[in-house]
């Protein structure tokens, strides 16, 4: 899966097909203030159970289960410098 992000969409590839693309060159409120033009970060996290998880919680029975990231690149153009943290 991968995303290219630029001043005006924001462009979604699986297996190298763009399968969607999203217009955020008007989304400005009143004030100008467009969030994608804001700098961002990225959190990789496998949130696991929660509120939405249903009434009764997570079903034991899936457990244990393996969550891998083969690999993971960021690029960066443009007037944001790419800045990697780790928690």
């Amino acid at each position: 899966m991968s995303m290219e992000w630029d001043a005006n969409k924001i462009d979604y590839f699986y297996d190298n097909v763009k399968f969607h693309s999203q217009d955020i060159s008007g989304l400005t409120d009143r004030d100008g203030y467009n969030p994608f033009r804001q700098p961002h970060f990225l959190r990789i996290s496998l949130a696991f159970g929660g509120r939405w998880a249903g009434r009764m919680g997570v079903d034991d029975a899936v457990l244990p289960v393996r969550f891998e990231i083969d690999y993971m690149r960021l690029y960066t153009r443009g007037k944001y410098p790419l800045v990697v943290a780790k928690d």
